[in-house]
């Protein structure tokens, strides 16, 4: 990816790319800089400010996460991806009253059966104690799953928010079978954060590959 910016390094599309490695790897202010320069390139694209706001949430920097967000949104009001990382940002920044109006509902009504968009959905209903509503977008995931690697890390994912550690595990292992690629992700993404201190999350963060 390196290489790419460097033969082209006009390519947003690129910076965009590189940003992704950066966060998985956890080099935070790098993955802002990537997608920012990005930003620059292309800052009337909703894609370049969600992968700049992605950056912010990864570093935890969730105000201006959601600044990036709401701009995204403003060129594609139905990006489905800007509107649930608008509504963790909420949630995990400290203003649940906040996560649900508009984007969880906007995206149930958009994206019913899309297991990452409702997997979003059902794990910030976990994080804001609306536990019913988590289980209720949990039994629909599930009741749809098939091994293929679309839907186990999000059901994971709504486990996790229950704090239902075995069960997270269990469709963690299941996602790793399948080789999910959004397993690059786990040991930074904030969805995850109930597992950090389980001997069972760093042995998986480490067959994963997840570089220290």
């Amino acid at each position: 990816m390196r290489r790419a910016v460097e033969l082209n390094p006009d390519l947003a599309a690129a910076w965009g790319m590189l940003h992704f490695l950066h966060c998985a790897a956890g080099r935070f202010d790098e993955a802002i800089a990537t997608a920012k320069r990005g930003l620059e390139l292309d800052p009337f694209s909703d894609s370049s400010h969600f992968w700049t706001g992605l950056a912010y949430a990864f570093a935890r920097r969730f105000d201006v996460a959601r600044v990036h967000f709401l701009k995204g949104l403003e060129y594609d009001p139905h990006n489905t991806s800007c509107l649930g990382l608008l509504s963790l940002s909420f949630a995990w920044g400290g203003q649940p009253e906040n996560a649900l109006a508009p984007p969880c509902d906007v995206i149930g009504s958009q994206a019913r059966g899309v297991a990452q968009a409702m997997g979003h959905v059902g794990a910030i209903y976990a994080k804001i104690g609306k536990f019913d509503d988590a289980r209720d977008v949990l039994r629909r995931i599930q009741s749809a799953w098939k091994p293929d690697g679309g839907s186990s890390i999000w059901i994971a994912a709504i486990h996790t928010g229950l704090r239902e550690k075995d069960a997270a595990f269990e469709w963690l292992e299941k996602a790793f079978q399948e080789h999910t690629s959004f397993l690059v992700y786990l040991k930074f993404h904030p969805l995850f954060d109930n597992l950090h201190g389980d001997p069972r999350f760093g042995a998986l963060v480490k067959r994963i590959g997840i570089p220290d």
